[in-house]
């Protein structure tokens, strides 16, 4: 399967646990191979299938943690 790779830009992270919970939550979800949260710079990088996951997908269990995600 074929994967795409996209950053997006989370707002409301603190600390490295916010952080770190992001990752957990996104590499529990179907379809995302792997998920890097840069906290210095509010970004999240996200390699997945989409034929398994959409993007919007992944930014709502972004959403659902309770974090802003724009772009």
């Amino acid at each position: 399967m074929a994967t795409q790779q996209v950053t997006f830009v989370v707002q409301g992270m603190h600390c490295a646990s916010c952080a770190l919970r992001i990752e957990r939550a996104l590499a529990k979800t179907k379809g995302v191979m792997s998920a890097k949260v840069d906290l210095g710079a509010s970004q999240t990088t996200v390699e997945y299938t989409p034929e398994t996951v959409t993007l919007a997908r992944i930014q709502e269990t972004v959403r659902g943690l309770g974090f802003q995600v724009a772009g």
